[in-house]
């Protein structure tokens, strides 16, 4: 019986309904919902609902009877129940309402409704906000006078006698006078708490080739055309000329020699010397950076390469030395000194050198205590504290680091660790990595000496190393050749002019020794 109630109530709703669409609903068009067996809530109109008028066109169903101490629900919001008599889903009888239902009835406080159904009242037009006066133009701050010079401070009482209890010797007799600020401060550079200080200044160098006083190059230029002249050459005056004058003068020289002559001096003086003694005086020809490029190509051309020159010249250059034979290396030989480098080498030691190319060493940065603290702390966990060596936190500390801020490195490894870190370099790693981990520490520490060290085993046993003993000795003539000569004196007993002079001969030895400033 329920199934075929269902089925007469589906086919009994049709929609769209016949009259068309539209609101409020014409109830013609609509079948009367049936009259359901169970109650539902109507409107109460003790509670504010909908009046009894405004069903006259639905059949009402029986109420439940109130609960005790629940109001039954009343207002629009619930007189719009479903019917489940049939278990039809019939729509609420309140979309039947006309519009000349009756008004809702009147609720305490509120304001009357207007009686025409579900319009609701416009709201009346709020009033603009008034026009807010605007604030008065605030007066200009008088000129605040300047403060006085405030006086010094007084004298202080002596401290009040210490209490019983205190510790014996302990008291002071009087607060010191106070006086300039800077003066009581205690410089940071002595303290263990102070962080920076002042950009240290490397020592000062000197070079044994200067300027040569009163330099004519036009005449220099005609000197050396006359000493390639005919049979043979005048190496005394190639010496002369060229041993003595410094880099730049050089270049002049060449210049003026190309526009009085029409020719290259360089091509002109190898066509006329030889051996290492043509090796030098054309190294001494030879800008710095391309002269720096020049021994880098060659120490990585061809077969094997020559890592002892590469760790020489990439660990004691300054940044823009490195940057300026980077420069070179691509001008003249149209290769990436950096791919190069990849190449040529390998494992850590090719990480260390590529950081070095890339000439970006902190050079400028204030001497930080705290940070030299911290990097001797990071080496000794990655050396001698563990098994094995982070080789990685080596290379980032020795290739960024300043050389000042290096030695204040090595100072607190050595309270750390008991042993200096080149003696923990020399244990921890080996091979080509070794060295220029080495090369770094020594240069931090003492350049000139690792140049001394380097000259004297060129020379030192049988044979003699003419390309390190030439590169150095062209590279470091300008720069601080005074002091690799008082370096080597101290550390072997002997003067540099004096291996050479033993080691060497002829013109080559002749014009080693005018540039050792013999």
């Amino acid at each position: 019986l329920i199934k075929s109630k269902i089925k007469v109530n589906i086919y009994n709703m049709s929609y769209p309904p016949p009259g068309g669409y539209g609101y409020p609903p014409i109830p013609a068009h609509y079948p009367i919902a049936p009259q359901s067996t169970l109650d539902a809530y109507p409107p109460q109109p003790a509670h504010g609902g909908y009046a009894s008028g405004g069903y006259n066109t639905v059949p009402m169903h029986n109420p439940y009877p109130q609960v005790a101490g629940m109001p039954m629900p009343g207002g629009p919001q619930y007189n719009q129940p479903y019917s489940f008599a049939s278990t039809t889903y019939a729509v609420s009888a309140a979309l039947n309402f006309q519009q000349n239902s009756q008004a809702y009835p009147q609720q305490t406080g509120y304001p009357a409704q207007q009686s025409t159904g579900f319009q609701q009242p416009t709201y009346p037009q709020q009033p603009a906000y008034p026009q807010q006066p605007t604030y008065p133009q605030q007066p200009t701050y008088p000129q605040q006078p300047t403060y006085p010079q405030q006086p010094t401070y007084p004298q202080q009482p002596t401290n009040p006698q210490q209490i019983a209890g205190s510790q014996p010797n302990n008291t002071q007799s009087s607060y010191t006078q106070q006086s300039n600020y800077q003066e009581q401060q205690q410089s940071y550079i002595q303290t263990k708490t102070q962080t920076t200080a002042e950009i240290p200044k490397e020592p000062a160098t000197q070079g044994t080739v200067k300027d040569f006083p009163s330099f004519k190059p036009q005449q220099d230029a005609e000197d050396l055309r006359k000493a390639m002249k005919g049979f043979g050459t005048d190496e005394k005056a190639v010496i002369q000329i060229i041993g003595t004058r410094s880099n730049a003068q050089r270049q002049r020289i060449k210049l003026e020699f190309a526009t009085m002559f029409g020719k290259n001096l360089v091509k002109e003086l190898m066509s006329e010397l030889s051996g290492n003694f043509e090796k030098t005086v054309i190294a001494l020809l030879t800008p710095p950076d391309e002269f720096d490029a020049s021994e880098l190509y060659t120490s990585m051309k061809g077969v094997g390469t020559d890592e002892k020159a590469l760790i020489e010249i990439l660990c004691t250059r300054t940044n823009e030395q490195i940057r300026a034979a980077s420069s070179a290396f691509k001008r003249l030989y149209k290769e990436d000194l950096e791919k190069w480098i990849l190449s040529e080498t390998s494992g850590h030691f090719r990480r260390l050198l590529v950081s070095l190319v890339q000439g970006s060493r902190n050079e400028n940065d204030a001497l930080n205590h705290q940070k030299a603290v911290e990097d001797a702390q990071a080496l000794y966990k990655a050396g001698e504290a563990r098994w094995g060596t982070d080789e990685s936190r080596f290379n980032v500390i020795l290739a960024d680091r300043s050389f000042p801020q290096l030695r204040l490195v090595f100072e607190e490894y050595r309270k750390i660790s008991k042993k200096t870190l080149d003696a923990a370099i020399q244990s921890e790693m080996s091979g080509d990595l070794k060295d220029g981990m080495l090369a770094i520490v020594k240069c931090a520490q003492d350049r000139p000496k690792y140049f001394a060290e380097r000259l004297y085993h060129s020379m030192k046993g049988l044979g003699t190393d003419d390309k390190t003993l030439i590169r150095i000795m062209v590279s470091r003539s300008e720069i601080d050749m005074v002091q690799i000569k008082a370096s080597f004196k101290s550390s072997y007993g002997k003067t540099l002019a004096s291996f050479i002079s033993d080691d060497c001969s002829g013109d080559y030895k002749k014009l080693l020794l005018q540039i050792c400033g013999q």
